[in-house]
């Protein structure tokens, strides 16, 4: 039976569907839906939980038939696995308060990595690259000004970027694949993935009425199969050791909530 009404033991809770005397109440069946979906996808994903669950009634009530004991015989793994699932809760708790307070040394991230350098390699090529757009024609100066190393001159083009660029990228982070296609418009120097290193490359483009010149220089590119530089790995480094922090404290939390277990005489052993 589906419902909105009240089932048998809800306490006053709705319940969407009964199975004899067992209830799914609907604030249980709402935490099942990602909150994600669209209304109508709700709608069909609670329908297809419900009927999931009805089956599942229907299964467990001819195995307390044909099975002696069956509840008993399963009731072991049952609280083993209320209490695993128990312990992950409490875990993700202790992440959500932790995770804002744990830090993590740069130089245990650093360190870290250099001894498990060979676990971080690349599955997918980056790249770093300068790129500046413009509707100002005739800035021979850029070609220069991109080409260089020197900080100074480096800054100087920021700047001009900040004033002129209706579009720049001028710093050393590492970008995929998606990022260099999206600027590839007009580059007529074959398959921008092949620039050259440290070659600046002027081209431009039309977007409907208007005339754009790009500048762009490939700095370097890892391949897939490369070893990936620290700045690729640091967050998930530094995510790896919070959890093994968390794990840790952890341990310490199940040591301390015994010895308190025991000295209130709630635990007895034979």
């Amino acid at each position: 039976m589906i419902s909105g009404c009240q089932g048998p033991g809800t306490g006053g809770e709705s319940a969407v569907a009964t199975y004899g005397q067992t209830t799914l109440l609907r604030q249980d069946l709402a935490r099942m839906i990602p909150d994600s979906l669209s209304a109508a996808d709700s709608t069909l994903r609670a329908s297809q939980i419900v009927e999931a669950w009805l089956q599942d009634q229907a299964i467990a009530e001819e195995a307390r038939k044909v099975i002696p004991e069956a509840d008993a015989r399963i009731k072991p793994q049952l609280l083993a696995y209320e209490n695993h699932l128990l312990e992950q809760a409490y875990l993700d708790w202790m992440m959500d308060q932790q995770n804002s307070t744990l830090q993590v040394p740069l130089e245990e991230v650093q360190a870290y990595y250099e001894k498990n350098r060979d676990k971080y390699v690349s599955t997918e090529p980056y790249y770093q690259f300068f790129y500046l757009k413009t509707e100002q024609p005739n800035q021979y100066k850029l070609v220069n000004l991109i080409r260089s190393d020197d900080p100074g001159q480096i800054q100087e083009l920021i700047s001009w970027a900040q004033d002129n660029a209706t579009e720049f990228r001028l710093d050393s982070t590492w970008a995929q694949d998606w990022e260099l296609e999206r600027v590839s418009n007009g580059f007529y120097f074959g398959n921008i993935r092949n620039a050259s290193l440290a070659t600046p490359y002027p081209y431009q483009h039309n977007e409907g009425d208007k005339t754009y010149y790009d500048f762009f220089r490939m700095i370097r590119k890892i391949k897939p199969g490369d070893p990936l530089p620290f700045s690729l790995c640091r967050t998930e480094i530094e995510n790896l050791l919070k959890s093994q922090q968390v794990q840790k404290i952890m341990e310490e939390t199940r040591s301390r909530l015994v010895q308190q277990a025991r000295a209130a005489n709630k635990i007895t052993t034979n």
